[in-house]
């Protein structure tokens, strides 16, 4: 039961590191994404897939970009992006 119980903590561990590196990637893409696309509705979406990839591990980024989702939807006019952003 021991060896059971010490497995199943291994492998939790194991299974965040993996989640966190993932995520780590998916920040990278969309940061990328955001520095080569102009000012339209695809870069307020990179923005708020941000927000989303951020919240639970890093608020104040996603307060950041939820911000500033919500300025450029309003900027252009972009009302989904102003819902999602808010």
């Amino acid at each position: 039961m021991k060896k059971l119980a010490f497995l199943f903590l291994l492998w939790s561990f194991s299974h965040e590191g993996f989640t966190q590196a993932f995520q780590q990637t998916i920040i990278d893409s969309l940061k990328k994404e955001l520095s080569m696309s102009m000012i339209d509705t695809s870069n307020v979406l990179s923005m708020v897939e941000l927000v989303n990839q951020y919240k639970y591990s890093n608020a104040d980024s996603a307060l950041f970009y939820a911000q500033k989702a919500l300025m450029l939807s309003r900027k252009i006019k972009f009302h989904e992006g102003e819902f999602k952003s808010l």
